[in-house]
């Protein structure tokens, strides 16, 4: 189960460059409350407690933390290459049904060049 795991993982955050805090300033970008719960959903995860609702792999080893903030949608999509930490790679509003196909194609490209470059 996505949200369920035995050992206590660390979050990072896609950082592409020194001076590019780009995953922080996405989550900055959103109302408090969603970001507050994002978080928290966040920790959840981290400690293996999210709930399944609350996580779903999304295919090719992204996955999704998914919350609700006053009718709204809230994504952070995350990969988790290795047992001990999981790169929140992006944060943003849903407002379509589905995670939108572009939303997905740019976190597997910010898994790329997280993955290639030193962590």
């Amino acid at each position: 189960m996505p949200g369920q795991h035995e050992q206590e993982i660390r979050w990072r955050y896609y950082k592409p460059s020194p001076e590019s805090d780009t995953f922080r300033k996405e989550l900055k970008g959103l109302p408090n409350t969603a970001r507050a719960v994002l978080l928290a959903t966040m920790n959840a995860y981290r400690h293996g407690r999210a709930l399944p609702r609350q996580v779903d792999h999304l295919g090719d080893g992204i996955y999704e933390i998914r919350i609700t903030d006053k009718g709204n949608e809230y994504r952070v999509l995350f990969h988790h290459p290795v047992a001990r930490y999981a790169v929140a790679l992006h944060a943003f509003q849903k407002k379509t049904q589905k995670t939108p196909p572009a939303k997905i194609k740019l976190a597997k490209r910010r898994r790329s060049i997280w993955d290639s470059g030193p962590h």
